[in-house]
């Protein structure tokens, strides 16, 4: 679809919970499951200078309500954002301003927040301003 588009501002939005979901699980596939040997990372190297906006949240493996990806706090899903994070910067070249922290589906959302900002804090220390 993005090739079909051949826009050079239309880009894609990156769920790091969907993209676990569909590359190492392959979540909600109705057919024969297909997975990407290299996961997550692999994923996010096919969206090489793609990238437009990137949705930040962990996933433990599960879906809402069997219908989509589970937002989990942080810290408490599988994914491994210190790998995650520079393969966005390095292999996908995301040069975004900002991330979205997708706290969707949590009911006590505000009261995560403040552990949102902190987790991501570090990964900033640790990666560099996005």
């Amino acid at each position: 679809m993005w090739k079909d588009v051949d826009e050079p501002n239309f880009r894609l939005e990156l769920d790091t919970s969907h993209v676990y979901l569909m590359s190492e699980l392959g979540m909600l596939q109705h057919t024969k499951k297909e997975i990407l040997p290299g996961g997550q990372l692999q994923f996010i190297e096919m969206c090489k200078d793609k990238i437009g906006l990137v949705h930040i949240i962990d996933n433990n493996g599960t879906l809402y309500q069997g219908i989509t990806s589970m937002h989990n706090a942080f810290g408490t899903g599988h994914i491994d954002f210190n790998k995650v994070m520079p393969a966005l910067h390095d292999i996908a070249n995301y040069k975004g301003e900002w991330w979205v922290v997708d706290l969707v589906f949590n009911e006590d959302a505000w009261n995560i927040l403040k552990d949102a900002k902190e987790f991501i804090d570090v990964l900033n220390n640790k990666y560099g301003d996005y």
